[in-house]
């Protein structure tokens, strides 16, 4: 079987699955069963990418680095090159999850290099630079994390103009480096700037992320009457969507900025969400948001004791985050040897 037919075989299989992941993950597991000796290892490395991202989106993390790493080896000499910059981009986000940005990086440009060289233009070279963009930011590297973002935004308006959601996203996580550089006012900008179309983004959470930001912001610039309206705003929207980690990391910011700002009764309506959000969620990532914010916040009501509660908890989940990682990492490496 030719190249091009095993691939449209795969894309043929993952489009008559539709959304169905659970239907998706069975057929592809399947087709890998009676294909593992066709030789075909063209077929068989798509089908593992494909099932890589199905596990992925399900949660599987540990399954889907290892489905992740057979495709690589079975593709990485092929020139099934869509296939190769799926898979170098989910072995990117399997480590960027254990927090080992440098080798998730490595993984990422490889997805770029292929991109680039094949003019592969269009999602793959967009999020790509979107996560290369995101490493960067998380390792405080904020002029290299704008340099991509800034590339992956100019992309992202000449070939998916209509997609609003990628587009709030890229220019929230833009305005945060500029924030992070020291220049707020270039940040403000580009927030406001997103007004005209955040009544169109699909991603839930995504606009009052967006709101929450611009709160913070305004408070930054002396502009309180403004921070107080786009808070507002915010915590009035809260609950109409799913618990979305990255909107109550910027409450738990939020708490900070309200209490610097004497915003008090703000400050303990945030405070609510979040202890209500830790009670859903009981990861340790969620939990060391919320209990960074609530010392803080009650330090600086004066309520000492409660504080210190918190300090002692963040202690205990540090040390169990370290063990997390550790655990992740030595995961990484045993399926790393059992694709090998």
């Amino acid at each position: 079987m030719g190249k091009n037919s095993s691939l449209k075989r795969v894309d043929k299989l993952v489009a008559e699955c539709g959304g169905d992941q659970a239907r998706l993950e069975k057929e592809l597991k399947k087709l890998i069963r009676t294909e593992r000796r066709s030789g075909d290892i063209v077929l068989l490395g798509a089908a593992y990418c494909e099932l890589a991202a199905v596990l992925y989106r399900q949660g599987a993390r540990d399954a889907a680095l290892s489905c992740a790493l057979k495709a690589e080896a079975l593709l990485k000499d092929t020139d099934a090159h869509k296939k190769l910059v799926l898979c170098y981009n989910l072995l990117g986000i399997s480590y960027f999850s254990e927090e080992s940005f440098q080798v998730a990086i490595e993984h990422y440009s490889k997805a770029y290099s292929i991109s680039k060289r094949w003019r592969l233009s269009g999602r793959d070279m967009i999020y790509t630079l979107n996560n290369i963009a995101t490493c960067y930011y998380m390792m405080g590297d904020f002029k290299t994390g704008i340099k991509y973002l800034s590339e992956s935004i100019k992309m992202l308006e000449t070939r998916l103009p209509d997609d609003y959601s990628c587009k709030t996203a890229f220019n929230v996580n833009l305005a945060d480096c500029y924030e992070r550089i020291g220049e707020p006012e270039k940040a403000m900008a580009i927030l406001d700037g997103l007004d005209g179309f955040l009544d169109k983004v699909k991603l839930p959470g995504l606009a009052c992320d967006c709101r929450i930001r611009r709160a913070c912001l305004s408070f930054t610039l002396g502009k309180p009457e403004e921070g107080n309206r786009q808070i507002d705003a915010a915590f009035d929207e809260i609950g109409t969507f799913g618990d979305v980690y990255a909107v109550y990391e910027d409450v738990a910011r939020a708490v900070h900025v309200l209490l610097t700002n004497g915003e008090r009764e703000r400050a303990s309506r945030a405070a609510e969400l979040l202890n209500a959000y830790s009670e859903r969620n009981p990861g340790t990532m969620d939990q060391l948001v919320v209990c960074r914010a609530m010392a803080e916040y009650h330090k600086s009501t004066g309520e000492h004791e409660l504080a210190m509660e918190y300090y002692e908890k963040l202690d205990e989940l540090y040390e169990k985050r370290m063990s997390e990682l550790k655990e992740m990492q030595l995961n990484a490496h045993n399926r790393m040897k059992i694709a090998e």
